[in-house]
């Protein structure tokens, strides 16, 4: 027995409405129909079935609803509940189905018969059925032996509309057993290709995962703060400018039911970005053939040629996602992914791209549309440069706010150490998970930030050192001198009998003499010396450091990095060009232990300072040369 299922687009209240034409119309086919109750559309029912005689071929077969103030401006098949006027599953635009043939008046479709009985015989029925409202095609389709008419909501429903173009009315058919995809919501993305980049969390901060790497499983719009869905994120991605990218994706799926057999390659994804980063960019993925999975629409992997040309790019890959159920000719929403975006000039070397050195190294440099080398390290360098008044201030970077924007420190404390710099990324590795580093540290994270946004250019990491070696009495290998950072104030001429080495500060422990480091109860460092006799030397607030007023200011060395001849010195944030100038601007002096006391001597005019230079990415033991010697009186040999 078949089922047929009709709706009005008009209040059941309001005069000549199609229910009661409806009956009319089929009181003269021979259907005797109870009228039901009045009431408002889609809150009373009723089912009736009766036998259907086949109707006379020369009978026009016409039933009513509605009028034409009901249509929508829009071509859609998209879903949506009850409105005002009582529409319910989807809805096909009126203009549009004015031009697909068919007959005018009221059509029956069978759900799950193809033969009428006649005479006492059972034979295949020539009435025609509605018209496909994707191919405009009016298939064959039989009359059912027994007719069930429904009013009010059926979820999901599917619904055709037929127009009396005579006096413009119209009427719904609803039902079907063919499955189709009634609405679609993106819930996983997966961006992947030979070019991509993939982007890791800072050490000791929550990890982002394997792809997909945009997830929301729930459906609810929240991805990297969701607190009802924590394995849901929206993880930061890169590709180098002027690559292909690939894109793949899964949408969960509701479904409604159609009365028409679904061509093969039907379901179709596509999408578009949004303009939504600092240089224009068009990732938009063509209308591709999906697939059913399971609930999932699953769109294959697709390569999106060549979307972020010319320049480097930095913001948000924002898409918009659509779906069709019937090969393109109509597209609904199918929901929004947004992921970091970062695009460098080239590829990085590196076997790790933390999220701190790619964003430091992509995102200002391409806020300025940064197309070459150039333009790119004066921006880059613009994120740790020190700025006219306070201090350098560079802070990390996460996708879940509570481990964003913390400011990494130089020297902070003063027994901070550097990772080990013969394992490629261990120092910029140990800042980020200390927020606290040396000047190894520092030199080595401005180097993963040029690396990051694909700078081909030399990148050199550079030793200065003091030109003189001392050996302290009872050892045997010269070490170069202490150098002293700006700021330290002499007094006097100093009391110290050598000839070089005026100035002498005694040890606090002279047991120990590290012991000049100490820290306060409310955790400031300041340099200890022993009570008699006064010191001589004492270091003032000076050059300040990244986020940090008043660094630890005695190295045996300070590490830069030097890139297209200029030294780049990151833990403070100033540029120089070339040894002579930072030794001028940044040395005040150069310090030794005797064995008893720390003698020191003033930074004279000249060329006090070497450097050490060794190509990045490195994995060996930095290159020490011992070409300097000392220059002073020599001190008296160490007692037997």
């Amino acid at each position: 027995m078949g089922q047929l299922k009709l709706f009005t687009l008009e209040d059941r209240n309001a005069p000549g409405s199609l229910l009661d034409l409806l009956i009319a119309e089929l009181a003269d086919f021979g259907f005797d129909l109870p009228l039901p109750d009045p009431a408002t559309l889609g809150t009373t029912s009723f089912t009736q079935n009766v036998d259907a005689p086949k109707p006379d071929a020369d009978r026009p077969e016409t039933a009513y609803v509605g009028d034409e103030s009901h249509r929508r401006s829009e071509n859609t098949s998209e879903p949506f509940g009850t409105t005002t006027d009582g529409i319910f599953g989807q809805f096909l635009d009126f203009e549009d189905l004015v031009s697909i043939p068919f007959t005018e008046g009221i059509s029956f479709r069978t759900l799950d018969s193809e033969t009428v009985e006649e005479n006492g015989k059972s034979t295949p029925t020539t009435a025609e059925a509605p018209s496909d409202p994707r191919s405009g095609e009016r298939p064959v389709w039989p009359v059912p032996a027994a007719l069930s008419i429904s009013v009010g909501k059926v979820d999901p429903p599917f619904a055709e509309l037929l127009t009396d173009s005579s006096i413009g009315r119209s009427y719904a058919i609803y039902g079907g057993s063919t499955q189709i995809v009634s609405s679609a919501k993106v819930r996983e993305v997966t961006f992947g290709g030979a070019d991509l980049i993939t982007i890791v969390a800072d050490p000791e901060t929550p990890a982002y995962g394997d792809p997909p790497q945009w997830v929301d499983s729930d459906l609810d719009g929240l991805t990297n703060d969701d607190p009802d869905t924590p394995s849901d994120r929206a993880l930061p991605i890169g590709y180098p400018m002027n690559k292909d990218a690939v894109v793949s994706a899964r949408f969960k799926a509701n479904f409604t039911t159609i009365p028409y057999p679904i061509p093969p390659g039907q379901l179709m994804i596509r999408g578009a970005n949004l303009l939504s980063a600092a240089q224009p960019y068009y990732f938009t993925i063509p209308a591709t053939a999906a697939t059913l999975v399971g609930n999932d629409v699953v769109l294959p992997e697709t390569t999106i040629a060549n979307p972020f040309p010319g320049t480097m790019n930095y913001g948000s890959i924002v898409i918009q996602w659509e779906f069709s159920n019937n090969g393109g000719t109509s597209w609904s929403s199918a929901g929004v992914s947004e992921n970091q975006l970062y695009v460098p000039l080239d590829k990085p070397v590196l076997s790790v791209v933390y999220h701190t050195p790619i964003h430091l190294g992509v995102a200002a440099a391409a806020m300025a549309g940064a197309a070459d080398e150039t333009a790119a390290i004066a921006k880059i360098w613009d994120n740790f440069k020190k700025p006219e008044s306070g201090l350098p201030q560079v802070k990390n970077t996460h996708i879940k706010a509570a481990y964003s924007g913390r400011a990494l420190h130089y020297y902070k404390d003063w027994d901070v150490t550097s990772g080990d710099p013969k394992v490629l990324g261990a120092p910029t590795a140990k800042l980020l998970k200390d927020l606290d580093g040396t000047c190894v540290s520092w030199s080595f994270l401005f180097a993963d930030a040029l690396f990051d946004a694909g700078i081909n250019a030399k990148k050199q990491i550079v030793y200065f050192e003091a030109k003189t070696r001392y050996r302290t009495p009872g050892t045997t290998v010269p070490y170069p001198e202490n150098l002293l950072i700006k700021n330290w104030v002499f007094a006097g001429n100093g009391t110290n009998g050598n000839n070089t080495y005026l100035y002498q500060n005694t040890p606090k422990d002279p047991q120990n003499p590290a012991s000049m480091f100490s820290k306060s109860v409310v955790g400031t460092w300041y340099y200890e010396w022993g009570a008699l006799p006064a010191a001589e030397v004492t270091d003032q607030a000076g050059l300040p450091g990244q986020n940090t007023t008043n660094p630890r200011s005695t190295f045996q060395d300070h590490v830069v990095v030097k890139v297209n001849g200029s030294y780049y010195d990151p833990s403070y944030g100033l540029k120089w060009a070339n040894v002579q100038a930072w030794e001028d601007g940044a040395v005040d002096g150069f310090m030794v232990y005797d064995g008893n006391n720390y003698v020191f001597r003033k930074n004279q005019t000249g060329a006090n300072v070497q450097a050490d230079t060794e190509e990045l990415p490195f994995e060996k033991e930095g290159v020490t040369k011992v070409d300097g010697e000392y220059a002073g009186v020599p001190l008296p040999p160490p007692p037997p």
